[in-house]
C-alpha cells in the first residue's frame, strides 16, 4: 500500500488512465485506456514495492525460538532470534477494471491495482516461496447512461 500511495503523486488524474469516448448526444460509447500511463505506473509501483519490501527483509525477521524445533503448539513460544531467511524474488503489478451496476441506468467503473510479491523463505533443508497479493482501489467512477422509457424488472418461470 505504501509503495502504491508513493509511486501515485497527488496530481494523479482518472482521466490521464481512462479516456471516455461519447457520440454527439453526449452518451458514452467507448471507454480506453492509456497504456503507456498505466505500464509507466505499474512498473514505477513494481520497483518501489521491490525496493521497500527488500529493504524490511534485509533486517531479519522475529522468529520465536521454539519455532525452530518446527514443534506446532510451542512454535509461538520463546524469545525472538532475528533471522535473515527471506528475500523478494519479484513483484508484479496490474490495473484491473471492474464494472458494476448500481442501478437502472447507472455502473460504478472500480479501477484497482493489484500488486503480486513473491518472497522466497530460505532455511537449511528448507525452501519455500510465498506470494502475497493486495489490490488498493485507485477510483471510482458512476457513469450515467440513458433513462429508459419502460423498466421490466422480473423474471418468466416456466
Amino acid at each position: 500500500n505504501l509503495a502504491v500511495l508513493s509511486s501515485i503523486d497527488k496530481d494523479f488524474d482518472y482521466n490521464d488512465v481512462v479516456q471516455i469516448e461519447k457520440n454527439s448526444a453526449g452518451e458514452i460509447i467507448f471507454i480506453s485506456t492509456n497504456s503507456t500511463k498505466v505500464n509507466y505506473i505499474n512498473r514505477s509501483i513494481a520497483k518501489t514495492s521491490k525496493d521497500l519490501l527488500s529493504a524490511r527483509l534485509s533486517g531479519g525477521i522475529d522468529i520465536p525460538f521454539l519455532a525452530l524445533t518446527g514443534i506446532g503448539f510451542i512454535s509461538g513460544y520463546g524469545n525472538c532470534v532475528k533471522l535473515k531467511i527471506a528475500n523478494v524474488s519479484s513483484v508484479s503489478c496490474d490495473f484491473v477494471s471492474d464494472f458494476k451496476s448500481v442501478g437502472i441506468n447507472q455502473t460504478l467503473h472500480s479501477l484497482y491495482i493489484e500488486v503480486n510479491a513473491k518472497v522466497v523463505l530460505s532455511l537449511p533443508f528448507y525452501r519455500k516461496a510465498e506470494s502475497c497479493i493486495t489490490k488498493v482501489c485507485v477510483n471510482e467512477s458512476v457513469i450515467i447512461g440513458k433513462i429508459p422509457d419502460v423498466y421490466l424488472n422480473g423474471t418468466i418461470k416456466i
